[in-house]
């Protein structure tokens, strides 16, 4: 096919659906497993009484090295550097203690869903010890803890919210040992009805940024809703007026795929889509672009999940167990967030500080050390790491 519009630089970007499909890759089937919910400050969960909220996803810009899951390494440039993308959102492993119900993040990093081929982490160590043991018992124990793969972004919740403070397990307000005043938190009140919190003589705003971890099947909801947004013009907010024309390579312009003339299944489409595919003509490997036109406005661009109020909840799962699915009940939008939200409620979270990978001495206190095949027990783990010790991926 001939070339679709000028030559540009060759460039290894991403879209932002390009960007949140990332988000669905993880290492082999094995590597992961059931986690519990992380004892984070502030971490939003969608309602699962029958009742909805409505939100708005707040993108970041996050480096994050590309991962060749064949390969199971970096992917790397003509010059042997690792390429690096800037993704709205953050993955990482989270552990959690089964017995002591407490979750923590995993240092291993990008790789670490590859056996032996993540950053050292006591954790990591344990998980794949505690899972040979069990291949080779039998049986499903032991089992201390499990591991899953996850991501996080910010969030804003459009609701009322009142500070309040902030009490345990058991229902005590929770005291500041050194102020003896009571810790306060944000808390979620009412959009109809009837609202306790506001007869409570709190401090009150509206809305409340918040971060949102979802498991792989949350996630999946997410993006594969995400598809059917991009009809939407994000430019003029007009509605189903974008019409894609072809999908071209990013380096040389080359015409892989002309919307006109194609014969490919939607499926087939979302897979060019969404991976990284060599250019016949000029040998670019990297993730096609795709040329749109707006019906509405000279300057269309594909609306995403970023674009619009999403109305969310939680069902519980068709199996039978104790799961919930996410549902995105309705899309509102393409719009700007409104303007009853100040610039502290536009702006996303320190993600990268909220999630935090715990260190090795911390990881030491939670699980102890690890066993040798003699059954004593060791310091911790002994792996070195795989990049000297150096925490950059070039």
């Amino acid at each position: 096919m001939s070339a679709f519009g000028k030559d540009r630089a060759a460039v290894a970007g991403m879209n932002l659906r390009q960007q949140l499909r990332q988000g669905t890759k993880r290492a082999p089937k094995g590597t992961g497993g059931g986690g519990g919910g992380a004892l984070f400050r502030d971490q939003y969960y969608p309602p699962n009484d029958g009742t909805a909220d409505i939100v708005r996803l707040l993108p970041g810009s996050f480096p994050a090295p590309r991962v060749d899951f064949d390969a199971k390494d970096y992917v790397r440039d003509a010059d042997n550097n690792v390429v690096v993308d800037s993704l709205p959102y953050i993955k990482y492993i989270e552990y959690f203690l089964i017995q002591r119900k407490f979750s923590f993040v995993g240092s291993e990093g990008p790789l670490g869903g590859f056996k032996g081929k993540g950053e050292p982490s006591l954790a990591s160590e344990w998980y794949w010890h505690e899972w040979n043991e069990r291949k080779n018992n039998g049986t499903d124990s032991p089992q201390s803890l499990r591991r899953s793969e996850k991501c996080a972004m910010s969030v804003l919740v459009q609701a009322p919210f009142y500070h309040v403070p902030q009490v345990d397990k058991d229902g005590k307000i929770r005291i500041n040992e050194k102020t003896k005043q009571p810790y306060m938190v944000w808390k979620k009140g009412a959009v109809r009805g009837n609202d306790e919190l506001a007869a409570g003589g709190y401090e009150k705003k509206n809305g409340h940024v918040m971060h949102w971890s979802y498991n792989f099947n949350h996630w999946n909801t997410l993006t594969s809703y995400a598809n059917g947004l991009a009809c939407h013009c994000r430019s003029c907010n007009a509605q189903d007026s974008i019409r894609e024309l072809a999908l071209v390579c990013r380096s040389c312009g080359e015409c892989v795929v002309d919307f006109q003339e194609t014969t490919l299944s939607e499926a087939e489409l979302n897979k060019i889509r969404d991976e990284e595919v060599k250019c016949h003509q000029c040998g670019f490997h990297g993730f096609l672009e795709n040329m749109i036109k707006c019906e509405n406005c000279a300057h269309g661009e594909e609306a995403t999940l970023f674009d619009f109020d999403l109305e969310v909840t939680q069902v519980k799962a068709s199996d039978g167990g104790k799961g919930y699915n996410l549902m995105i009940r309705k899309a509102i939008g393409p719009r700007p967030i409104n303007g009853v939200y100040g610039e502290s409620e536009r702006k996303g979270l320190d993600l990268p500080k909220i999630y935090s990978p715990a260190s090795m001495e911390q990881q030491l206190k939670l699980l102890g050390p690890l066993p040798t095949a003699d059954g004593q027990q060791q310091g911790g783990a002994t792996r070195q790491p795989v990049n000297n010790g150096s925490r950059s991926y070039t």
